[in-house]
């Protein structure tokens, strides 16, 4: 007869028992530097988008008028209010999805492979375990 008793943590087995260890400080300190990872994952991405963003948003009306393309915009059955409502909502909408999706992926990764190594060193211990990692 196997005895399972039910609590968070790690399984632990113990003769015919399987007991999940109550003590699950290792889960959650695993949990707490995956979070920070991630987090700092994203924030690079908001970061990095922010700056694009911001020198986009800065130069992309002014390059047409330096490089005279503008004439070429003026040209097309266009208005320049539909021109400059699409450069707005590329800049708005567009590149900030695009963004946490670049970022939800890499982070899908991130987990991915640290799922791999940590179950190939036979689990996650904090530097403050006695205990090996092997």
């Amino acid at each position: 007869m196997k005895a399972i008793i039910q609590t968070h943590g790690i399984t632990k087995q113990y003769g015919n028992a399987v007991v999940l260890d109550r003590d699950n400080s290792l889960s959650d300190n695993w949990q707490q530097h995956t979070n920070t990872a991630l987090y700092g994952i994203h924030q690079l991405f908001v970061t990095v988008t922010a700056f694009v963003l911001l020198y986009y948003m800065l130069s992309c009306l002014y390059t047409d008028r330096k490089d005279r393309s503008i004439l070429f915009w003026k040209s097309m059955p266009v208005s320049e209010n539909r021109n400059v409502a699409v450069k707005f909502i590329t800049a708005v909408l567009v590149v900030p999805i695009v963004a946490t999706l670049i970022s939800w992926l890499t982070q899908i990764c991130y987990l991915v492979l640290a799922t791999v190594l940590v179950s190939r060193i036979g689990g996650y211990r904090d530097g403050n375990s006695s205990s090996p990692a092997f």
